[in-house]
């Protein structure tokens, strides 16, 4: 019902939708990479390279060669997106992921770093080496999903929950079986 201007959108994606791969080539050329990943890729995924979006970045190194680090959405959501966005007049000028904002947005020195976020809809653990993204893995299940439980033992903040679940007597099998999924 909200009344849109027309305009462009960047889709912001959770990191767990998207998969990350990280290549090397003999040859640095991008043009020759750009021909080529579709055939790579092929090896890389389950299901055929037409099901996924992707895009690139070229890392070339001192040698001539390159990583190729790639990152893949699954077409049927960007469909499902620009569906809905068709709908307001709105068109989808780029999608990207909440782990590749995060690193983007800092200005780390030089190095490897770790970036970890722990949100309420998503966590993960970003692995950066000179600002860029070289590894990144979600963490599944997603920290808040397992507060549930404790919550459900009584009133007060989570940090008042999970005290009082680790300091239940072993007689209580429920917060047993708890403790042992959150360890």
């Amino acid at each position: 019902q909200a009344r849109w201007e027309r305009g462009w959108v960047v889709r912001v994606l959770p990191t767990a939708r998207v998969s990350f791969r990280r290549l090397h080539f003999a040859f640095g050329d991008p043009k020759k990479i750009r021909q080529v990943l579709p055939f790579e890729l092929e090896s890389e995924l389950l299901d055929g390279v037409e099901h996924h979006a992707y895009d690139i970045e070229i890392v070339r190194q001192p040698d001539g060669s390159a990583d190729v680090l790639v990152y893949l959405v699954e077409q049927e959501e960007l469909r499902a997106i620009s569906a809905l966005l068709e709908e307001h007049q709105l068109s989808l000028q780029r999608a990207t992921f909440s782990a590749q904002l995060l690193v983007q947005s800092q200005a780390l020195p030089a190095g490897r770093h770790f970036c970890v976020y722990l949100g309420s809809d998503e966590a993960f653990v970003a692995c950066t080496l000179e600002g860029r993204l070289q590894a990144l893995s979600s963490l599944a299940p997603h920290p808040g999903q397992l507060l549930g439980e404790p919550q459900a033992l009584g009133p007060g903040s989570p940090y008042d929950q999970l005290q009082a679940l680790f300091r239940a007597g072993a007689e209580d099998e429920a917060r047993a079986a708890l403790r042992e999924r959150l360890h």
